[in-house]
């Protein structure tokens, strides 16, 4: 029997995308691995899911067009067009949100085409979504486990090094204990000795080799988790009491450091507010 024949079909359809988001979530762990593929494309890039082809987004997804049809019809929609349509209300209806809203405008003395107006555009449009990325609950609850903390350790690896020790540095800065624990150093060991009186957060990019089994003793043991991640689907999402998704997984490099940057300062402000 096909790995796709075992995932059972979604009997009715989600009609919005927020409960196809929610769904989606709660079941991409069963799903075979290019349906799985399949999901984190979709997730993580809404709004080319609402543009693009059936050929298209197999390809970005690196599955064949019939996987992605097969993946519509799994989730109970008759065909991908069916589901494409949810994306395209979606994108709608951000983009009446916005109708009102003033854009950045690159300056007039540099070209749009030059590499400097790209990377100032680039940077710009990521950092105005950012409110659409987190919430404020979820920065006030991060807050107070922050806080609350003895010790924070920050999990980082090679690719997420900018943001961890920024992170770091803006922590210590605050008068809390930190430590930096990363792959390459025997990360393992360091976050062993984390307790339920610590904290612990990890710093994860899609193209990294996800090791989110050394989160779950922590989980076990009750310790507080936030994640800072690419993706919606990232395994860190399910052990931690906080997550922050920040950007997609085909980002250019530099913006999710910019975008965790950024959430850094946040946090720090947040910080010295409720200390205040």
């Amino acid at each position: 029997m096909p790995a796709d024949k075992m995932v059972h079909q979604q009997p009715d359809p989600p009609v919005d995308f927020d409960s196809l988001r929610a769904l989606i979530k709660a079941k991409h762990t069963s799903f075979p691995k290019r349906l799985s593929q399949v999901a984190r494309y979709l997730i993580d890039n809404p709004d080319e899911t609402a543009l693009g082809s059936v050929g298209s987004i197999a390809e970005a997804a690196q599955v064949t067009p019939s996987t992605v049809m097969r993946f519509a019809q799994l989730l109970g929609y008759d065909g991908f067009t069916a589901l494409q349509e949810i994306f395209r209300r979606n994108i709608r209806a951000k983009l009446s949100l916005n109708d009102d809203a003033t854009g950045w405008k690159s300056p007039e003395r540099s070209s749009p085409s030059h590499p400097l107006s790209q990377t100032i555009n680039a940077c710009c449009n990521a950092l105005s979504g950012l409110t659409n990325m987190v919430t404020t609950i979820e920065i006030d609850g991060a807050v107070e486990i922050l806080s609350r903390a003895r010790c924070v350790f920050i999990q980082g690896s090679r690719s997420t090094f900018p943001m961890t020790v920024a992170l770091q540095q803006a922590l210590t800065r605050k008068g809390i204990r930190c430590t930096l624990s990363m792959d390459l150093t025997g990360g393992d060991d360091v976050l062993a000795l984390a307790t339920n009186d610590d904290a612990v957060i990890f710093i994860s990019r899609s193209a990294d080799a996800e090791r989110v089994f050394h989160a779950l003793p922590l989980a076990a043991k009750g310790v507080p988790i936030i994640a800072i991640v690419d993706s919606s689907l990232s395994p860190y999402t399910d052990v931690a009491s906080i997550s922050f998704k920040l950007g997609r997984p085909d980002d250019t490099n530099f913006l999710m450091p910019t975008l965790a940057i950024a959430l850094t300062e946040v946090l720090v402000k947040r910080l010295k507010q409720r200390h205040a």
